[in-house]
């Protein structure tokens, strides 16, 4: 077993070690390339307020869910990252939690 088991695992840990130096990306997010922006969060969390300025600041419009007002977007929030706030889904990518970095990472591609 450990014979078919043990290439993916190097290979896996290869792919770890080449995405670990990779440069990040200085491209700027251009805000009509993003498509619909959708923030699942609470009035009360710190990340989401982080998410909420960094959108309004570069214009990336958005549309945002209250996870504990509206529980159909509880759900949908749920299904898509698992629980915890915020979820942020452009297109079909899904991001769990909210960073500058790895916001810009995942959809500077986007903007070329």
């Amino acid at each position: 077993m450990w014979r078919s088991v043990a290439p993916i695992l190097i290979i896996c840990a290869l792919g770890g070690l080449w995405h670990g130096w990779k440069q990040p990306s200085k491209l700027e997010i251009k805000p009509d390339e993003l498509g619909r922006v959708q923030l699942y969060a609470t009035t009360w969390c710190g990340y989401c307020q982080a998410a909420r300025q960094y959108f309004q600041a570069k214009g990336i419009q958005y549309v945002e869910y209250d996870v504990e007002k509206d529980a159909e977007a509880n759900r949908r929030a749920v299904g898509y990252a698992g629980p915890g706030v915020p979820v942020i889904v452009v297109g079909q990518d899904v991001m769990h939690g909210f960073s500058v970095e790895e916001f810009e990472e995942r959809f500077a591609s986007r903007a070329q």
